[in-house]
């Protein structure tokens, strides 16, 4: 029997199929721009990442004098990872997501290992998200060091830079 070799052909077109089965659901972040949503919803997501927004300002100047390795990647318009990605930002020492989930409400996860600063950012997202549940500590396995240390490894280096 003829063995079938992966001709170029067939491999675009499997990246085709692939691409296409990622970005069936879209990004959630653009439904819910274009979905009905209450002016609540509108309202609240644009306050969450107004809020995200001047809390990664304040972190990098922070960290500026560290100049740690930073992994940092604006998911907006890339469907190559999944549909509730916004924006990433990951140092040895912080982790700051923010995202779009099913119901088309935004949040942010964040986590810190042996940071400087981490009572200064608490006290700001504490003050910022007072009242909403928008905001969550997710403490990444086995910690944010280790996780950063992998994320370097995988994630393509156009988008690691010193701070």
């Amino acid at each position: 029997m003829k063995e079938v070799k992966d001709t170029p052909k067939i491999k675009d077109f499997e990246e085709q199929i692939e691409k296409k089965q990622r970005s069936r659901l879209g990004k959630m972040w653009k439904l819910a721009k274009q979905q009905k949503v209450t002016k609540t919803i509108q309202l609240q997501n644009s306050s969450i990442e107004y809020y995200y927004n001047l809390i990664l300002t304040e972190v990098k100047i922070y960290l500026g004098s560290q100049h740690p390795i930073v992994f940092e990647r604006d998911y907006r318009e890339d469907n190559s990872e999944n549909s509730f990605a916004m924006h990433s930002f990951i140092t040895p020492n912080i982790y700051l997501h923010l995202m779009c989930d099913l119901n088309f409400h935004y949040w942010i996860e964040y986590d810190f290992h042996d940071c400087w600063i981490e009572d200064r950012v608490r006290t700001r997202i504490a003050k910022l998200f007072e009242f909403s549940q928008q905001a969550r500590h997710r403490p990444l396995q086995p910690n944010c060091f280790e996780y950063h240390k992998s994320v370097l490894t995988k994630q393509d280096p156009q988008y690691i830079y010193t701070l």
